[in-house]
């Protein structure tokens, strides 16, 4: 790195600060910069990586976006790594009493069943029917979008308490 006389300003070449730097910047390609110019812009200012979330829009739309990338990336001379996010699995609950939701409290035990029932707040059934074959002892469930947290510390076969 080169440095003016001045101690308070210091000149950088692209090229110097590409290798000196060592975090790697990351965006979310959505509707605001899914252009080739925006894109383009984002390769310019020092994106790395182009992230692609496939909980939203269709693997067309993303064949497209990684297209896009791949275009930009040549054109630019820039490598551009494509970091597709997957969703895991969403995992419902069966039908629910008199089709009301339940009010969980903490504390109180939730059995999860892989049985078509009415769900209370004390039992409710599951559409996953291999649930208990896919956790292990000491297994996280996130309940209604992670508020709920169900910790599992013993062994798991049917019912899941």
């Amino acid at each position: 790195m080169k440095t003016s006389p001045n101690a308070m300003s210091t000149f950088t070449s692209p090229v110097e600060t590409e290798r000196a730097r060592r975090a790697k910047i990351v965006a979310t390609l959505g509707p605001s910069c899914s252009t080739i110019d925006v894109f383009r812009q984002l390769v310019r200012a020092g994106l790395d990586v182009a992230r692609l979330n496939f909980s939203h829009g269709t693997h067309a739309q993303k064949a497209d976006l990684i297209r896009m990338v791949r275009t930009v990336a040549r054109e630019e001379k820039k490598p551009i790594c494509i970091l597709a996010d997957l969703q895991g699995p969403k995992i419902r609950t069966g039908k629910l009493k008199d089709h009301k939701p339940v009010q969980l409290i903490t504390g109180k035990r939730l059995t999860i069943t892989p049985r078509e029932i009415e769900g209370t707040a004390a039992l409710v059934g599951t559409v996953f029917k291999t649930l208990a074959e896919n956790l292990e002892p000491g297994s996280r469930i996130l309940l209604s979008a992670a508020s709920y947290l169900l910790p599992f510390p013993l062994p798991l076969p049917w019912p899941i308490q």
